[in-house]
């Protein structure tokens, strides 16, 4: 899909024949779209409103996109992943003393490094190339 394309940074979504609190429901669920609700933006807004309703209105308008098309936070990212696609988890953990061992059968000679600060750059190198 287009969002999934690392080129994409976010796709804009119309709220089409939808109330806001619908649109807003099915934009929620759609992580990296915003909004571009003009029908769904307006809904409730009226002409006869006093300045305070139709800014009360307008105001609630605004939260209610803004919080439907926010980008999620890293947590919930990393839960909408868990959820949704397919896949495993590696734990990358050396205790014990095997961190030369495994950078030995990753091709990183004891030579490499000089010490345990270095030992473990030479390991996070690893890692994050994974």
């Amino acid at each position: 899909p287009l969002m999934g394309h690392p080129c994409t940074l976010r796709v804009v979504a119309l709220s089409g024949c939808y109330a806001r609190k619908e649109a807003c429901k099915m934009l929620s669920q759609n992580m990296g779209m915003i909004a571009s609700f003009s029908r769904a933006f307006t809904e409730g807004m009226l002409v006869t409103q006093s300045e305070e309703d139709f800014t009360k209105t307008l105001d609630e308008s605004c939260e209610a996109i803004f919080q439907a098309s926010r980008s999620p936070g890293r947590k919930e990212m990393q839960l909408a992943k868990v959820r949704q696609q397919e896949g495993f988890f590696a734990a990358l953990d050396q205790s014990g003393g095997s961190t030369r061992q495994a950078l030995r059968r990753y091709g990183v000679d004891d030579k490499a490094y000089t010490g345990e600060a270095e030992m473990m750059d030479r390991m996070h190198e690893m890692r994050s190339r994974i």
